[in-house]
C-alpha cells in the first residue's frame, strides 16, 4: 500500500520497510523476483528459499502490456450486491438511511445487562444469548419511523432465525429469515408493507446455536450500500477466486480483475489468510458486497506479522497450512481463474510473499488426490485454468482503470475500488490508500500458469475459457462449469 502521510513505528523493521516503500514508491526487492524459474514437479516439496514457478508457460517470450476495454454490461445481472439497487456508491449526495439504534427499546431472552454491547461502536465488546429460546424484540421509539432493515455483524456464525413484523393490532407477520448466507455480516429487511410497524423480534430457529452479536444497526428511511445481503453458496463453481492476503489488499491491489469480470456477468469469490482483529473481518465483507461479490468471503484464523522475508513469515504461518488451506477453497469454489499477489510481496511484505507462493503450490496440487485428503474427500479434486500474479512479468495484462463501467451505473475500476476501500476504516485511518499508479497499480497482472495454454490476445483473464472448458479440464458434469 502507499503511505500518505509519516507513520509512526515501534520496531526497527516497521521503520525500514515504510522508509524503503517510500523511497521506491512500492517495492524495496524491486522486480527482480518477480520472475522466478519453473518449479520441478518431480521433486518432493520442500519449503523454498526464494519463490518458485508451479507451472512453467514460454518464457522465452514477454508480450508488451496490453490494455482490457471496457466490457459490456452483463446479459444476468448482479442481483446480491447493491449494484442492483440502481444507487451509485460514488453518487455524492447524502445518504437516505439513518441508523437509529439508540432510539429503540429492546428486550432479549437471556443476559439482558450484556445486550448494550451490541450496540456500542467496539466490535470486540459482544453479546452472547444462551442456548434454548432465543430471541430478540425491537420496539422503536416515539418519532421514529420507516424501519427498513437490521444489520448484524457477528461474533460467531448465527443460527438460523426468522424475523417477525407486528402491526397496531399486534398481528404477527413473517417477514423475512436468515442465517444461511455464511458470513458475518447479515442485513434483515423489512418488506415496504410493514416499514411502519412498531414491534419487530427476531427468533432463532435453531435453538442450539446461540445469538453472538459484535454489533447491532437499525436502519430507518434507506438500505446502506455497504451492508451486505449475501446469497447462500450453492457449490457451483465460480468464474474467479482471489486470495488475498489481508481484508484490505483485495481493494488496494488486486480489486481490477475482480471488478471487470463482475462487470462481465462472472462471479466472484474471495478468500483471505489471516483477517487480523474483529473489525477487520467485518471491513473484509462490506468491502467485498462494494465491489459486486454475491458470496460472503472466507477468513482464516490465522496469525498476522509484518515481516521482511518468506522465512520469517513461515514461523508465524506453516507453509504446509497454508497451502492446504488455498487448496481446500480451490476445492470447495472450483474456480476457472485464480488472482492473487506479487511474487515479491509488492513492497516486501512476507504475508504477501508466502500468500502468493502457497497459491503457486495449491494451483498444481489441487486436482492431487493424495494431497490434503481431507478436503478432496469433503469437495472433490480440481483442476483450476489459470493463475495470474499481481505485477507478473510475463503475459501481462494492463486494466484501464477509468473507464466507465456498465453494470457498476458507469462507474470505473479506480472508483469502485475505492469506494469498496473506504470500508476498511481502520485502515483509511492510518493513512494507506489503493493503488493506482507506479510499479504496484492494481491495474498490472501476468499469466504466471495455465492449464488451457498460453494467453495470445491478452485482453481477458479468461481467455481460452468457453462453456465446457472447465468440464472437459476436470471431467466433470454442467454442474462444475463456471457461469458463461
Amino acid at each position: 500500500m502507499k503511505l500518505l502521510g509519516k507513520k509512526s513505528a515501534t520496531v526497527a523493521l516497521a521503520v525500514t520497510m515504510l522508509a524503503a516503500l517510500c523511497a521506491s514508491g512500492c517495492s524495496p526487492m524491486q522486480q527482480m523476483q518477480s520472475t522466478p524459474e519453473p518449479f520441478d514437479t518431480q521433486k518432493p516439496l520442500e519449503t523454498p528459499a526464494a519463490f518458485v514457478q508451479v507451472v512453467a508457460l514460454n518464457a522465452a517470450s514477454e508480450s508488451s502490456a496490453a490494455t482490457v476495454s471496457p466490457t459490456p454490461a452483463p446479459t444476468q445481472p448482479h442481483s446480491a450486491s447493491y449494484l442492483a439497487s440502481g444507487k451509485s456508491a460514488n453518487a455524492g449526495a447524502a445518504p437516505a438511511y439513518k441508523d437509529v439504534r439508540g432510539e429503540c427499546k429492546y428486550a432479549v431472552s437471556s443476559n439482558r445487562s450484556d445486550f448494550f454491547y451490541t450496540r456500542d461502536t467496539s466490535m470486540d465488546s459482544t453479546w452472547h444469548a444462551t442456548k434454548g429460546k432465543q430471541s430478540i424484540t425491537i420496539e422503536p421509539e416515539d418519532g421514529v419511523t420507516d424501519i427498513t432493515g437490521f444489520y448484524f455483524k457477528w461474533d460467531a456464525a448465527p443460527p438460523t432465525w426468522d424475523l417477525y413484523a407486528y402491526d397496531s393490532a399486534g398481528k404477527e407477520t413473517l417477514a423475512c429469515s436468515g442465517g444461511k448466507n455464511g458470513g458475518l455480516t447479515e442485513f434483515a429487511p423489512v418488506p415496504e408493507s410493514m416499514t411502519g410497524y412498531r414491534k419487530f423480534q427476531f427468533v432463532s430457529t435453531n435453538p442450539e446455536v446461540p445469538f453472538a452479536i459484535a454489533n447491532f444497526s437499525v436502519y430507518s428511511g434507506g438500505v446502506p450500500e455497504f451492508a451486505p445481503r449475501w446469497e447462500a453458496y450453492d457449490g457451483r463453481a465460480v468464474d474467479l477466486l482471489v486470495i488475498s492476503s489481508h481484508p484490505d489488499d483485495e481493494s488496494v491491489f488486486l480489486p481490477a480483475p475482480a471488478i471487470t469480470s463482475i462487470n462481465d456477468g462472472k462471479v466472484v469469490v474471495t478468500g483471505y489468510m489471516t483477517w487480523g482483529t474483529a473489525k477487520r473481518r467485518f471491513e473484509a465483507e462490506e468491502a467485498c458486497w462494494m465491489l459486486g461479490e454475491r458470496y460472503a468471503p472466507t477468513l482464516r484464523a490465522a496469525h498476522d506479522m509484518m515481516t521482511n522475508s518468506l522465512e520469517s513469515m513461515e514461523r508465524y504461518w506453516p507453509l504446509d497450512k497454508a497451502v492446504g488451506y488455498v487448496v481446500e477453497l480451490i476445492r470447495k469454489f472450483k474456480p476457472a481463474v485464480i488472482v492473487t499477489h506479487d511474487v515479491g510481496g509488492e513492497y516486501g511484505h512476507g504475508a504477501h510473499i508466502e500468500t502468493s507462493l502457497a497459491v503457486q503450490l495449491a494451483f498444481e496440487q489441487a486436482s492431487d488426490p493424495t494431497k490434503y485428503p481431507d478436503s478432496a474427500e469433503q469437495y472433490g479434486v480440481w483442476k483450476p485454468g489459470k493463475l495470474y500474479l499481481h505485477m507478473y512479468g510475463k503475459d501481462k495484462i494492463t486494466y484501464d482503470l477509468n473507464a466507465p463501467l456498465a453494470a457498476y451505473n458507469g462507474e470505473s475500476i479506480l472508483q469502485v475500488a475505492t469506494s469498496a476501500f473506504e470500508r476498511h476504516r481502520s485502515q483509511a485511518a492510518k493513512g494507506w490508500t489503493v493503488e493506482s499508479t507506479g510499479e504496484c497499480s492494481m491495474a498490472l497482472f501476468g499469466l504466471f500458469a495455465s492449464n488451457v495454454g498460453p494467453d495470445t490476445q491478452h485482453n481477458s483473464i479468461f481467455e481460452n475459457i468457453a462453456p465446457g472448458t472447465m468440464e472437459g479440464l476436470n471431467g466433470k458434469g454442467t454442474e462444475a462449469s463456471p457461469n458463461p
